[in-house]
């Protein structure tokens, strides 16, 4: 819910300075937010990993359950400190009016990669595969969600630097 709140607040701040082509104030941003749900993500990993028993104790008093839910709830927040980058990246295509890239950045999380994974993982490791599943399609959504991140970073900053030396150009004029 963090990363989402964090999400929903830098796309208008995004769509704006799209739309008044902008760029270093949406580069500006998105580096900001980035760090920022870095910084909640590692928040969040070290209390789950620190204070495991803590945190499920908080939705049950029952020992057995807490005892046999440390670990898979270890392994799902592997990735969390990363999974920011995913939800801004998903927000930052909607605000830039790339709606189907914000789908598949979207989607990729969610139903592809953790369905298929979910399905083949149990296959070779068990029940832990279920578990390790959900880290693993993490890691191959944000990897997927920078790719085209960086690759839509490069072209504003491409574009960024046409308009400073058209500026340029036409102020010898």
């Amino acid at each position: 819910m963090p990363f989402l709140g964090l999400a929903q607040g830098i796309q208008p701040i995004i769509g704006y300075n799209f739309g008044a082509e902008k760029y270093q104030r949406i580069l500006t941003t998105l580096k900001k937010a980035i760090i920022f749900s870095m910084s909640m993500g590692l928040t969040l990993f070290a209390l789950m990993t620190f204070f495991p028993e803590s945190v499920l104790g908080l939705f049950t008093n029952e020992s057995m359950i807490i005892q046999k839910g440390v670990i898979p709830l270890q392994i799902s927040m592997l990735i969390t400190p990363l999974i920011g980058i995913q939800i801004l990246t998903y927000f930052f295509f909607l605000a830039i009016n790339q709606p189907f890239k914000a789908l598949f950045v979207s989607v990729s999380r969610q139903a592809i990669f953790t369905l298929l994974l979910v399905i083949i993982l149990p296959l070779f490791m068990g029940k832990l595969g279920i578990w390790v599943a959900y880290p693993v399609a993490d890691i191959i959504s944000v990897g997927i969600a920078c790719l085209l991140l960086n690759e839509e970073t490069k072209q504003m900053k491409q574009y960024q630097i046409k308009q400073q030396f058209a500026f340029a150009s036409g102020l010898e004029n």
